[in-house]
């Protein structure tokens, strides 16, 4: 387990970048958090790390589940399982595509039953205004992309 102490949102998404810097193709990540505490924002971290060029918008998925942004060293999968009724609609949206590259899940405790050892559960806590606690700790259960 890791535990970091981010001051800003600045800090956050260079946090994030750091870790994108380490991970590889099929690499998942389960962001667990209340509203506004940072999983966007350590996403956009993601986005750099990998290289996905600055001029694009990373933003919430909230409303089309899943976002795509190419042109770094592996794409980013970028999903929200807010609406997920069934943890297993993640496989209607790509989640198999997500082999090439890096998948960070918003609310991802929704769907972390279907995902096991291989993830990276990043928990997300309001210490501040502008700080967040941020813990990476790697799943323990067995690993099963497919549905």
């Amino acid at each position: 387990m890791k535990r970091v102490h981010t001051k800003s949102p600045e800090e956050t998404r260079e946090f994030a970048a750091e870790l994108a810097r380490g991970l590889g193709a099929g690499a998942v990540l389960i962001l667990v958090g209340d509203f506004g505490s940072g999983k966007t924002t350590f996403v956009q971290g993601l986005a750099a790390g990998l290289g996905v060029p600055e001029l694009t918008a990373v933003c919430s998925p909230t409303f089309v589940m899943m976002n795509v942004y190419r042109g770094g060293r592996l794409p980013l999968f970028h999903m929200d399982a807010t609406r997920f009724d069934d943890p297993r609609e993640v496989f209607g949206l790509g989640w198999e595509e997500g082999e090439k590259g890096v998948t960070a899940v918003e609310w991802g405790e929704k769907v972390a039953g279907w995902i096991g050892r291989g993830h990276l559960r990043v928990e997300f806590q309001v210490v501040g205004e502008t700080e967040r606690q941020i813990r990476v700790i790697r799943g323990r259960k067995s690993f099963a992309r497919k549905g």
